[in-house]
């Protein structure tokens, strides 16, 4: 929490003098498609990986730098993980013997506080409608984080997380009408999720949203 709060700070504390009143202030919600990356996730005929469907939602603000670049801080809560189900994989002793045979689906869940700093270029593209481009960084916090086995029995336990603190780079468009928004984005971390986990995975997210400005 102490390092996700000093980034924070350090990211706005520039800008405290550069901005007098939010320009805008709207709300947002839509979906997540998650999952997770790593140079070992290989799908093959005995293991395969999935991704998982969550909600994401929260409020942004918007400030005007000009005509057409804007700072816009988010708050977010946000889903990520990923599914791996294993077909047959023969679970061996230490001689090197087939001991039995592990057929299991589970989906690793976590829940996360974000607050993405995007810098967002738009465009008009008529009266009511405008066009923007958006990157910027997304450090976030873990808020809860379980695993749900599938089969054979259902199930949940909770995960430990090598740091709860997770620090992403989100790239996105979006279109607005009127007051209305409609954004598409994907946002990677650059953190390891768990130190005893096969493969290192990071955090790999495909959000659609929706939004309504409010001022």
């Amino acid at each position: 929490m102490k390092k996700f709060m000093f980034f924070i700070l350090v990211c706005l504390s520039p800008l405290n003098s550069a901005f007098a009143d939010p320009v805008g202030f709207g709300i947002k919600g839509g979906l997540d498609m998650a999952c997770y990356v790593s140079n070992l996730y290989v799908p093959s005929p005995l293991i395969s990986y999935d991704v998982v469907f969550g909600f994401t939602g929260g409020v942004f603000v918007d400030m005007g730098l000009n005509n057409f670049l804007f700072f816009q801080p988010e708050a977010n809560f946000t889903m990520k993980g990923n599914q791996i189900t294993y077909h047959h994989v023969g679970e061996i002793n230490q001689y090197g013997q087939i001991v039995g045979y592990i057929d299991n689906t589970y989906t690793n869940t976590s829940n996360y506080l974000e607050v993405p700093l995007l810098l967002k270029a738009k465009a008009s593209l008529g009266s009511q409608v405008k066009a923007g481009l958006f990157t910027g960084p997304a450090p976030a916090i873990a808020l809860s984080s379980s695993v749900h086995f599938i089969n054979p029995a259902p199930g949940n336990l909770p995960v430990h997380l090598r740091d709860n603190f997770d620090l992403g780079w989100i790239v996105g468009a979006g279109i607005e009408i009127d007051k209305f928004l409609l954004d598409v984005r994907y946002d990677f971390s650059f953190n390891t999720l768990f130190t005893n986990f096969t493969g290192s995975p990071n955090n790999s997210v495909l959000s659609l949203e929706v939004g309504y400005r409010i001022l």
